[in-house]
Parts: C-alpha cells; structure tokens; sequence
C-alpha cells in the first residue's frame, strides 16, 4: 500500500534537508534544488518562492518553509496558514483550502500540502470568480485577500485554495 502524500513528504524532507541546511535567501534554495535534482535524477522538484517562503513542488505534495520573517506578517507565513486552515475547519468553509500541516525537522519547520492542480496563471479572474457568494463572504469577514490567480487551482469548477497566509487577524 502507498504511503500518504504527508509521510512521503517527510521522506523527502530528510532526503532534501542536506542540500538546503544552511540556506539563507531564496536564490539558495533554488540552487540546493538544482543540485538535488543533479544527484537524484529520478526526482523531479519545482522550485517557487514568495516574499517570505520558498516551496518545492513534487508530484502530489507541497513542501512549504518560511525564509524571511521580514514581512510574514503582511504575506504570511507557514504559522498563520496552520491557524487559518484550523479556523476554517472549526467554521465549515475547509474545503476551500488545500490541507496544511506541519513537520519538524532538525531544528527547521516544513509546512506539507498536497499538490494543487488547475492553477492558471494567464486566468484573469481572482478565486472570488468561481466561489459563492457565502464563501466570498467568508473569507471577506476573515480578512483574507491575496487570491490571485497564482494562489488557488480549479478542479471542476471549484476553488482550492493553496495560498492563505496573507490576511489580517481580527482583532
């Protein structure tokens, strides 16, 4: 029987985590990517990054990781997704939003997804197009506002969103 996505990510992790120890800036971690890629052939990684995390994208899962604390507060950062997606879940509105969970290792914090397909970057329209007008609501009322077209995919129609760190917290 297959593994979960989660436990093979966590593999990955202790495969991946000597090529990144010790990385500092995004352009880092995209060169311990490549050389990864160099020494296993057979894996294939994408490399991503944002203003304050950098992912690396398999086949079915994500591995998130926080880079900069400079400016997680105003983009986010792997904390802020877990306490999003843990708010969701207790309202009902999780299915809006790819899982999230946490993975410790060697003193670093990894942030595991599964993989979002359907993402269209030349799609014009914002995650508000495809939702309803209660999910909508939803997530206005929660202050979450960085829904662009790079940070959701569509599976029938229907939204998932994978990129949710940015929002204010209520106050």
């Amino acid at each position: 029987m297959r593994n979960s996505y989660e436990v093979r990510a966590q593999k990955f992790i202790r495969e991946f985590f000597p090529f990144i120890d010790g990385c500092v800036n995004f352009l880092d971690y995209e060169e311990a990517t490549y050389d990864f890629m160099i020494e296993h052939p057979h894996r294939k990684v994408a490399f991503d990054h944002g203003m304050t995390r950098v992912v690396f994208i398999t086949s079915d899962y994500v591995v998130k990781m926080d880079y900069s604390e400079e400016n997680i507060e105003k983009f986010g950062g792997g904390e802020k997704e877990i306490a999003f997606y843990e708010m969701a879940e207790r309202e009902g509105m999780a299915y809006l939003f790819a899982k999230i969970s946490r993975y410790d290792f060697n003193g670093k914090r990894f942030y595991i997804m599964p993989r979002v397909t359907g993402i269209d970057e030349d799609r014009w329209e914002d995650a508000w197009y495809y939702m309803t007008d209660e999910e909508t609501d939803w997530c206005l009322d929660h202050n979450l506002y960085d829904l662009h077209c790079k940070n959701y995919g569509l599976h029938n129609g229907k939204v998932t969103i994978f990129d949710y760190g940015a929002y204010d917290e209520e106050e």
